[in-house]
């Protein structure tokens, strides 16, 4: 429906972190740490919807967000024996964001928005490991997590302020790590639950801004997440090194009480029960590369990826067209250069197998109008590059 004339985003950053770190004993050592960041970026958006009439210079809006972020962190950790050790860590975030809105509409001002807000959280973090023997750990943690709020840019026209919450996270997460058969095989093996509250979801919605479809991030109540995953790297000769790793992932809303986008006629909906967006149940790699000596110092070394993900929803709609199906891609590069590494020629294929798929799918109803959008994967892909090392 709209037609974009302009549309571009200017971002300035700056950002800076000093760390302390300190043996305080044989048994003990520290980190204390700070982190600054400052954000400023201005948007333009200039469109029409000529479909209706209006020229593509009849929206002519500008956004500008001003985010700092301050955070103080510390972690100490105390070996408790020779075996078993404790971790006792903790942050403290502060960030304040600005927002200033100035749009036009046919050259005549709409309300002006000016928002401030900020947000505080202290997340802490324990664990505990174990090395009942030097090639096995064992170890155990729960930690929390923080993601701030936000204000959704040209999200109303009536001067308001389109907010969204802080995200939070509880992880809880068990696991043991060994080195094998003299350190040829490691293995790790991990076992996590994750309690989600206010979760942050980009969706593309109709605002109030007359009749257009803009990213927007809403919060999607509570939702949780258990899963496996487990790794194991092998050095079967001097020349081949192989490994394979798998996830499993049972990620659902707990409570999701939202509007449906896709049949808004229904109102209101219940989507607690459904999978979380880009969380597929069963995800796999394998990689295998080969290592040639040549002679005169130089070597080559061939390798392969091969990555596979069961099917995916790109929202918490869980709408078969906003999905995409199982699918693997298979990666191959062969590669030359010296052992010392300074340099490396590489030649390379990617999405060797030319496997169609999509990054991104939505259907939507706006304004009674039906419409259905993506973005498509790379298809294969020919290549060579080269680097160095100074």
């Amino acid at each position: 429906l709209a037609v974009f004339d302009f549309l571009a985003t200017d971002v300035d950053q700056f950002s800076q972190e000093l760390t302390y770190t300190a043996d305080l004993t044989d048994r003990l050592d520290v980190i204390f740490g700070g982190l600054y960041l400052r954000s400023d970026s201005h948007e333009p958006l200039l469109f029409g919807t000529p479909s209706f009439g209006l020229p593509v210079d009849t929206f002519d809006f500008t956004a500008d967000q001003h985010l700092q972020s301050y955070a103080f962190y510390t972690q100490w950790r105390y070996r408790l024996t020779d075996s078993l050790r404790l971790t006792l860590g903790g942050r403290y975030t502060h960030d304040e964001k600005d927002y200033h809105e100035v749009d036009f509409f046919a050259g005549a001002p709409l309300p002006i928005v000016d928002a401030s807000k900020s947000w505080q959280a202290f997340t802490p973090r324990v664990a505990l490991d174990f090395t009942p023997d030097p090639n096995l750990l064992i170890y155990a943690s729960a930690s929390r997590g923080f993601k701030a709020g936000g204000i959704n840019a040209f999200a109303t026209s009536d001067g308001s302020a389109d907010e969204f919450d802080p995200e939070f996270i509880w992880n809880y997460e068990v696991g043991v790590k060994a080195n094998l058969l003299d350190n040829h095989l490691r293995a790790t093996i991990a076992g996590f639950h994750m309690d989600y509250s206010n979760v942050q979801q980009n969706l593309r919605v109709l605002n109030t801004t007359p009749g257009v479809l803009l990213p927007n991030v809403v919060n999607a109540s509570s939702a949780t997440i258990n899963g496996v995953e487990g790794s194991i790297d092998a050095n079967l000769t001097t020349q081949l090194h192989m490994r394979a790793a798998a996830t499993w992932l049972d990620a659902t809303y707990d409570h999701l009480l939202t509007n449906d986008l896709v049949y808004p006629e229904l109102g209101v909906r219940d989507f607690s029960g459904n999978r979380l967006a880009r969380a597929p149940e069963w995800q796999y790699t394998l990689s295998a590369d080969y290592t040639q000596p040549l002679g005169g110092g130089m070597d080559a070394t061939f390798r392969a990826d091969w990555q596979w993900q069961s099917k995916v929803f790109f929202s918490f709609y869980n709408h078969p067209l906003n999905s995409q199906d199982a699918y693997g891609l298979l990666n191959l590069n062969a590669s030359i250069g010296p052992h010392d590494g300074n340099w490396r020629l590489s030649l390379f294929v990617r999405n060797a197998a030319d496997t169609y798929y999509v990054t991104y799918a939505e259907a939507n109803v706006a304004a009674g109008f039906p419409s259905l959008g993506g973005a498509v994967g790379q298809p294969r892909t020919y290549g060579a590059s080269i680097g160095f090392t100074f």
